[in-house]
């Protein structure tokens, strides 16, 4: 089916009387083959007659495409034809340093509503230095940086580079005054997740003043503690949350503590917390 609307793409493109010039395939899964079509589109030189550009928006998943190199289709900015990502799942290593840089700067910033980095390699430097690049994607939605190597755990062997929040004189990582500034800016997030990386400690620290209001929260295995999820709680983005996923962590809270930390989701519809070191009096 995919194949087929590519193929009648190309064939409007040679018919004047088409006016459409922009071409929804999102939700469509994009073979490999899909894409060495659309990576075709993009190199027919612009008529002189013509003075509009055609779109063609994907959702694109980086690990099933081999056969062309992504980041080079969608730099194709002056064909009759040009790709755009609206959900783009680059669930693959970063090769080289400025490979995030690259992509980061050649997503539309106001197409682009779901970003996963998941299985990336992301680690703590790249948040630092190239992460905070993702706020020129004005209209991110869904934001997934699980199962990657991000570290707010300082072991007693390790100094980890901090800085002290001026507005409350809290100490925190370099990491997580990243993520908070990331957080701060975009503005129209909604669903994020980070399940699969060290994270206890600074949690609370790094949704302190977010304004938007989350849905969606994943924090699976992130041996979070029950310091955390209180800490977690307390920051007003989660008031409207429906979906917080907390399996595998090192829960051990009471009910009382419980009951703090619940009572606060009156939205919350969907809640998984398996594999912690709860028992049943506790939850109640």
């Amino acid at each position: 089916a995919v194949i087929s609307a590519i193929k009648s793409l190309q064939e409007e493109q040679n018919s004047s009387e088409c006016k459409i010039n922009e071409f929804d395939l999102t939700g469509v899964p994009i073979s490999d083959a899909d894409f060495s079509a659309l990576a075709y589109l993009t190199k027919i030189p612009m008529r002189r007659s013509s003075k509009v550009q055609r779109i063609v928006l994907v959702d694109l998943s980086a690990e099933d495409l081999v056969a062309n190199n992504v980041m080079e289709v969608l730099q194709c900015a002056k064909g009759a034809w040009r790709v755009h990502i609206v959900k783009c799942f680059w669930h693959c290593r970063l090769k080289k340093s400025n490979e995030l840089q690259e992509i980061l700067t050649t997503l539309n910033s106001e197409k682009t509503f779901g970003f996963s980095l998941s299985f990336s390699g992301l680690h703590n430097k790249l948040v630092r230095e190239t992460l905070p690049g993702i706020i020129r994607l004005e209209n991110l939605t869904s934001l997934d940086l699980s199962t990657n190597l991000l570290d707010f755990a300082s072991p007693t062997n390790r100094v980890t580079p901090t800085v002290q929040d001026s507005s409350s004189g809290r100490v925190c990582s370099e990491l997580t005054s990243s993520l908070n500034y990331i957080l701060k800016h975009l503005k129209k997030l909604s669903r994020l997740n980070l399940g699969g990386s060290r994270l206890t400690g600074q949690l609370g620290d790094m949704f302190l003043d977010i304004s938007n209001k989350f849905r969606y929260l994943g924090l699976s295995g992130c041996f979070m503690n029950d310091k955390d999820l209180i800490s977690i709680s307390r920051n007003s983005c989660f008031d409207e949350m429906s979906e917080l996923n907390i399996c595998y962590n090192v829960l051990h809270g009471r009910q009382e503590q419980l009951g703090e930390v619940f009572g606060k989701l009156s939205s919350l519809r969907i809640l998984e917390m398996e594999c912690n070191h709860l028992r049943g009096d506790e939850i109640g």
